[in-house]
């Protein structure tokens, strides 16, 4: 009788540590990657509020790709909504521990861009008379990859500029000065990205075909993700959008770098565009 009670006992406290600990994971903070790039911020700030609005506690980790992916790999950054899968397939082709949780834009393209205003329409129509560009190319980061592609392009054209890196967010101020300017210029470009509609860019003609020119965003997560947080899963895998609904809501974003003014603007968004949130939610 007694080692019957024993076993009863010993069977509800493994029973009560089961349930107990799936509900404690249900409240762990979901920790979600992000790299300071405007299109990744809109990306993954949304998926923070969504999940904080559905009673899921999260938080915003910035550091660089390499170390998103290499924290999904081993369980220590939950989420990711910007990845490229074209363009980050040497991350997922080594940090392979991971589960995607769809697209949630596709359209995506890499390329050499001049303002519509500048009379070129190829690469190979700024090969006739680099002066009038000043013979420099304007782009971000060195190890980007519309960077590295961009290089591999113009080498490949026998075209040497002087080659200008910058952030993202300095590159959007120098765009804006050469275009209230009208001058012209040549610079790397990525859709989407509010810039483009912005500044009214147009990629030019690559033969090479150095540049990835169908690619998805698609949000992705640690392995073990869905069954940890099926809600969570559930509600995220619904995110997406149109070409036009995402170009709109990158440009509610353009300006914002602050988390608080970030927040507060998408916030906004959603206020304005309920529908839409709500074909996510439910």
């Amino acid at each position: 009788m007694i080692r019957k009670a024993f076993n009863f006992l010993l069977i509800s406290i493994l029973i009560f540590s089961v349930f107990s600990c799936s509900e404690d994971n249900s409240k762990k903070t979901i920790k979600i990657g992000n790299e300071q790039w405007a299109v990744s911020r809109s990306l993954n700030y949304l998926g923070k509020i969504i999940l904080e609005e559905n009673g899921f506690p999260a938080e915003i980790v910035n550091t660089d790709i390499e170390n998103i992916y290499r924290g999904l790999n081993k369980g220590k950054i939950d989420l990711f909504l910007d990845t490229w899968v074209e363009g980050h397939d040497v991350y997922l082709y080594e940090y392979k521990d991971v589960e995607d949780l769809g697209a949630i834009y596709k359209g995506c393209r890499l390329g050499i861009a001049v303002p519509s205003y500048f009379d070129a329409d190829s690469i190979v129509d700024l090969m006739r008379d680099s002066s009038i560009y000043g013979n420099v190319f304007y782009g971000v980061s060195k190890d980007a990859g519309v960077m590295i592609s961009s290089i591999t392009a113009m080498k490949q054209h026998g075209m040497s500029p002087e080659i200008i890196n910058m952030t993202e967010d300095q590159l959007v101020k120098q765009l804006e000065l050469m275009t209230n300017q009208k001058q012209n210029f040549v610079t790397g470009a990525w859709n989407p990205h509010w810039k483009i509609k912005q500044y009214d860019l147009k990629f030019l003609v690559d033969t090479t075909h150095s540049f990835i020119e169908s690619d998805e965003i698609h949000k992705y997560a640690k392995a073990g993700f869905r069954e940890t947080y099926p809600q969570a899963a559930s509600i995220l895998s619904k995110i997406f959008f149109t070409d036009d609904e995402f170009s709109d809501y990158l440009l509610v974003l353009k300006d914002a770098t602050e988390p608080a003014d970030i927040e507060a603007r998408i916030r906004n968004w959603m206020k304005d565009n309920p529908e839409k949130v709500a074909s996510w939610i439910n």
